[in-house]
């Protein structure tokens, strides 16, 4: 099995982006055992929130869709627990698609109240 910790054989593509200068191994995934920037290694065992993919464009088991915002470790994929491209159980709702000064006719999606103007509701992270 391939190294997971920092310090192992330097990635090819850097951090999970191609064309990048070479970098060491990305630090292991608290959700998954396999590295998701291993660039020729299995996928980790299925989560809640999908499979974990390795983090090489070419590879089967790329997912093709967009990825999200950079982190430490690299760009969020798809199906992870923060991603906002998540198809799978998200930790947090997304923010609903409606002009910041609308008000919700039913329930406030984050904290369930009753009309809860979108900007007055303090739950959002």
């Amino acid at each position: 099995m391939l190294p997971l910790n920092p310090g192992g054989p330097r990635f090819p593509f850097g951090p999970g982006r191609p064309g990048v200068p070479k970098g060491p191994w990305m630090p292991r995934s608290p959700w998954s055992p396999i590295s998701p920037f291993c660039p020729s290694g299995p996928r980790g065992p299925k989560s809640p929130f999908g499979p974990w993919v390795p983090g090489n464009p070419s590879s089967p088991f790329w997912p093709f869709r967009p990825m999200g915002p950079e982190t430490p470790w690299g760009p969020i994929f798809p199906g992870g627990p923060f991603s906002p491209f998540s198809p799978r159980l998200p930790l947090i709702p997304a923010r609903p698609a409606v002009p910041a000064n609308a008000r919700i006719k039913e329930l406030c999606l984050c904290c369930l109240s009753e009309k809860a103007s979108i900007d007055n509701c303090t739950k959002y992270f």
